[in-house]
């Protein structure tokens, strides 16, 4: 059963490389620690997909909002910015 969780998650960033490099952090901790908690409570497979919005600060004058999808397969996280 394939699960998808919506979460927000705001990043204060200088340039848009570091925004990605957080979010795939953020993202690469959240899917570890859920592998934790469902092999601790039973063999499920890992949730697919991950839906992160992120308010992005990119010079500091605008604010940006971008979209991204995260989805994890096998075991790569992709970022798609929509």
């Amino acid at each position: 059963m394939t699960e998808a969780k919506k979460l927000s998650v705001r990043f204060s960033a200088l340039t848009a490389s570091q925004a990605f490099a957080n979010i795939k952090m953020e993202a690469t901790n959240m899917i570890m620690k859920q592998k934790r908690i469902r092999e601790k409570l039973s063999p499920k497979p890992i949730p697919l997909s991950w839906f992160v919005r992120t308010g992005l600060i990119a010079t500091g004058l605008a604010r940006i909002t971008f979209y991204f999808e995260v989805i994890l397969l096998n075991h790569s996280i992709q970022i798609h910015v929509r």
